[in-house]
């Protein structure tokens, strides 16, 4: 034992162990190597992805800016409010063509209703006055006409009826309005409808009505705006109406021939060629 602090002298078989040879040595030096190798290798291996496209991706993962964010809001209000225009466009065009839809039904029903009520004109007079004893069977001015006529069964309580057609002022332009009255008991100084005033068009700018029958001598006269004689119905009536612009509708002239029977001749001597007497 030799005392503290003394180094032990190294043998020669000791140092023998200790000194490496050159295989040993060869391969510490290819252990150098290949943990320099390691040190300085590549930051990526093969097949695995480039470090900056890493870092772009790292970039790109922070979120969307200011602008792009003000940039898809933009676009997404843009997109909503072209939807919208759309749905609204095509209900508007939905609700207008409905509206026209209807009009031209109501129209329609107007001008069957007419042809019917003046084709069922009767030769009944609804007055006759007192001191002339003029008999009034059809009277007919530019606005307004009134003659005797059976209604349809689900408007009236049977017989016959006087009817009135007239243009009124309106809304936004002019109207034709129906009334009618039981022939029996009419007043024609307190002519009061049995039921509410009809309005059957409405929209119209200008509305005339005219007539047509035979003079004295038999022939046929020209249309006129009036009817002057009374006693006898008309060959035939004319309606002329010019619709609005807001109507959006073409009134076609309606020529109605009054049917021509025993009856309704009545009033016309065919031996003298005149009107009786």
């Amino acid at each position: 034992m030799g005392s503290p602090g003394r180094r032990r002298p190294i043998r020669d078989a000791e140092r023998g162990r200790l000194v490496p040879d050159r295989a040993d040595r060869t391969l510490g030096a290819a252990r150098r190597r290949a943990g320099g190798a390691f040190r300085d290798r590549p930051r990526h291996s093969t097949g695995s992805e480039p470090m900056s496209n890493i870092a772009i991706k790292v970039k790109r993962l922070r979120g969307f800016t200011l602008v792009e964010m003000l940039v898809a809001t933009l676009l997404l209000a843009l997109l909503m409010a072209g939807t919208y225009s759309g749905i609204s466009a095509a209900r508007r065009a939905a609700t207008s063509g409905e509206d026209l839809i209807d009009r031209t039904n109501r129209v329609r029903v107007a001008q069957e209703f007419l042809r019917r009520q003046l084709r069922s004109a009767l030769a009944l007079n609804f007055q006759v006055e007192d001191t002339t004893g003029e008999v009034r069977m059809f009277e007919g001015e530019r606005d307004y006409m009134r003659f005797v006529a059976t209604m349809p069964g689900h408007m009236s309580r049977g017989g016959a009826y006087v009817q009135e057609l007239t243009i009124e002022p309106g809304k936004g332009g002019e109207r034709l309005v129906f009334r009618h009255q039981m022939l029996n008991g009419f007043d024609p100084d307190n002519p009061e409808s049995e039921r509410d005033p009809v309005v059957l068009i409405e929209g119209i700018e200008r509305g005339s009505f005219e007539f047509i029958g035979l003079d004295e001598t038999g022939k046929l006269e020209d249309w006129s705006e009036t009817w002057k004689n009374t006693a006898v119905l008309p060959l035939a009536v004319r309606i002329k109406f010019r619709m609005t612009d807001e109507s959006r509708y073409i009134w076609p002239v309606i020529e109605v021939p009054l049917l021509v029977n025993a009856s309704a001749v009545s009033g016309w001597d065919s031996f003298y060629g005149r009107p009786v007497q």
